[in-house]
């Protein structure tokens, strides 16, 4: 039937060919950049990073984690490493473009193309450098969230103030939604055992899409939009645990490779700051223990026993062609039934454009997402089967993404969403649209996103 796979536009970037490299060895200090040699403890002396629940049990953890925010966010000169702002910015401004002196650092950050692991892997790094030069601890690391163990916002995330009255500094009041559901396993699957960002089923793409994206999408507010993101302190948490699952991914075995070791993958790097000493090249950061920490767990997620998909829900349209729309949607699930012509009828592959996708007023703070099957049973089906019936998912971090300039697949009616489905022959294709998440306020019919219009091609 169906095997998963979303492009966010026809003209998103090929990742470099890779095949058989086994998983790396830390690295001798001599082969890191100056910085990290300077700046990252060895394997001796690794940091590691802990779950979430693990470490707001540790007053003090907790208490140097709100100071180095509290303190980094006071300091208001955005060029200077020492703010939060200057962060933010490196990862994408929220308006404008960078002044010349900054453009090297500010707006870098990878997003639907390759290496999107790697630089934020060496992002989080030297923010962590930041914040416990803030917080005044030197044994200070970043949490994760695991939101496959606890889907809820983190606790110490979740009050404004704290017991003596202050302002608690981990409190965004920016937020759409404070519980994640519908997340994927797609990409701890035994059968995704290659790396890099490309088109077909790799484990840099799977993972950026779901959980990744996500997540983003369903805390929404900030967090729902690539611009904005990095203003709420979870968002490093986020993507910590994101970093984790390639470090689980390579810890798996099972046939997991990085590139072949000459591959011109291994020559890319990334600098942090303007004088290029916070820099790493990607074979440094294949390890995180070449940058001085380490996970307190390296499993994957494992799926509960019984998890199941979405049963088909209710047809809402049927067209009369192999194309579709104009159409809302809301939290309530819908399908639309798109009649084939006899040569898309017969393709084994096809794919399935979604025109003109823009966020409603409702629905532009996100804290939703819409997952997109292909023909689903009008039964649920095992969770383990996904990949025969999900072909892509998408949120306001999707349908946002073109205001960082890397993705052109905007129009001036929204953003145009390709997907592609391995099918069986058949007359007809059973586009479902079945929403994730429960904005603050909103109703179950009230539009979120429209749709110009649904059209089916041959891939």
């Amino acid at each position: 039937m169906n095997r998963r796979h979303f492009v966010i536009s026809s003209a998103s970037l090929a990742a470099m060919a890779g095949c058989a490299s086994p998983a790396g060895t830390p690295l001798a200090p001599g082969r890191l950049g100056a910085a990290a040699r300077a700046g990252a403890p060895q394997a001796a002396g690794l940091r590691t990073r802990l779950e979430i629940e693990e470490f707001s049990a540790n007053a003090k953890l907790v208490a140097a984690f709100r100071r180095g925010v509290a303190k980094m966010r006071a300091e208001t000169f955005a060029p200077s490493v020492a703010s939060w702002q200057y962060w933010h910015n490196s990862h994408w401004m929220k308006d404008g473009t960078p002044p010349p002196e900054m453009r090297n650092v500010w707006d870098q950050c990878r997003h639907g193309q390759s290496f999107f692991l790697a630089w934020h892997r060496g992002y989080l790094h030297f923010f962590e450098e930041q914040l416990r030069l803030a917080a005044g601890d030197p044994e200070l690391s970043l949490p994760y969230w695991d939101y496959y163990k606890n889907p809820n916002l983190p606790a110490i995330f979740t009050d404004p103030t704290l017991p003596d009255g202050s302002a608690n500094p981990l409190y965004w009041a920016d937020r759409r939604n404070s519980l994640v559901t519908g997340l994927s396993y797609a990409s701890f699957a035994n059968s995704v055992v290659t790396f890099p960002y490309g088109p077909g089923t790799t484990f840099e793409d799977l993972v950026e899409s779901n959980p990744h994206n996500r997540v983003h999408n369903q805390v929404g507010g900030s967090m729902g939009e690539v611009p904005t993101a990095p203003a709420d302190p979870i968002f490093y948490l986020h993507h910590c645990n994101i970093d984790r699952y390639w470090s689980c991914w390579l810890a798996a075995g099972g046939g997991r490779h990085m590139p072949p070791r000459g591959d011109l993958w291994w020559k890319q790097g990334f600098a942090y700051n303007l004088a290029r000493t916070w820099y790493f090249d990607v074979r440094a950061m294949n390890d995180s223990r070449n940058l001085g920490y380490t996970y307190g767990d390296l499993r994957f997620p494992v799926m509960p026993m019984g998890a199941t998909l979405p049963a088909r829900p209710r047809i809402a349209a049927t067209s009369s062609t192999d194309t579709a729309g104009p159409f809302d949607l809301a939290l309530e699930p819908i399908t639309i039934a798109v009649p084939l012509s006899d040569a898309l009828g017969r393709a084994a592959r096809v794919r399935v454009v979604l025109e003109g996708v823009a966020l409603t007023a409702a629905g532009r703070r996100g804290g939703f997402d819409v997952g997109v099957y292909a023909d689903l049973p009008e039964r649920p089906a095992p969770l383990a089967e996904e990949s025969r019936f999900a072909i892509g998912e998408f949120g306001t971090f999707e349908i946002t993404m073109p205001k960082m300039g890397a993705m052109p697949n905007a129009t001036p009616a929204g953003a145009s969403l390709r997907m592609r489905a391995t099918r069986a022959a058949t007359a007809e294709l059973l586009i479902s649209f079945v929403p994730f998440g429960a904005p603050s306020g909103v109703g179950r019919t009230t539009p979120l996103a429209r749709i110009e219009r649904l059209r089916v091609e041959i891939a």
